[in-house]
C-alpha cells in the first residue's frame, strides 16, 4: 500500500502517471484517493470522518488522529479515550470501512505512551 496525501491540484495526466509508475514497480500495491483525479483503488475519506454511509463492496478508509493533531506535538495531550476509539473503529467496521490510525513517534523516535495504552485497551477487545 502507498498513501498519497496530495493537493487536488495535480492534473489527472500527473495523477495517472504517478498510478502508473507504482503499478510498474508493485503491481498488488493499493493506491488510496489522495493520489487525485480518481487514480486510484480504494477510497479514504476525510480527516477524522465518522459516516454513516455504507458504501458497499468499495474499499474505504477513515484516516484519523489520536488526539488533535497529525504526527508528534509534545504540546497535544488532549487523547482520545480507548472507549472513544474502540466506538469510532466499531461504528466504521460495521459499514466495512477501516479505521486508520496516525500514530506519530516522538523526537526520539518512541511511540507516545498514551498511545501505546490507548492502542494496548482497544486491543484487549479485539477477538
Amino acid at each position: 500500500m502507498i498513501w498519497f496525501d496530495n493537493p487536488q491540484t495535480i492534473s489527472m495526466g500527473q495523477s495517472q502517471e504517478l498510478f502508473e509508475m507504482v503499478k510498474a514497480y508493485q503491481p498488488n500495491c493499493l493506491i488510496n484517493s489522495r493520489l487525485g483525479n480518481g487514480a486510484c483503488d480504494y477510497r479514504s475519506l476525510g480527516d477524522n470522518e465518522v459516516t454513516d454511509a455504507f458504501f458497499g463492496d468499495e474499499l474505504v478508509e477513515t484516516p484519523a488522529t489520536m488526539n488533535d493533531t497529525w504526527g508528534y506535538k509534545a504540546f497535544d495531550q488532549n487523547w482520545k479515550s480507548s472507549d472513544e476509539v474502540r466506538r469510532i473503529k466499531d461504528h466504521l467496521n460495521q459499514r466495512g470501512i477501516n479505521y486508520l490510525l496516525n500514530v506519530g513517534p516522538d523526537y526520539l523516535g518512541r511511540i507516545p505512551a498514551p498511545s501505546a495504552d490507548i492502542l494496548r485497551e482497544v486491543g484487549k477487545s479485539v477477538s
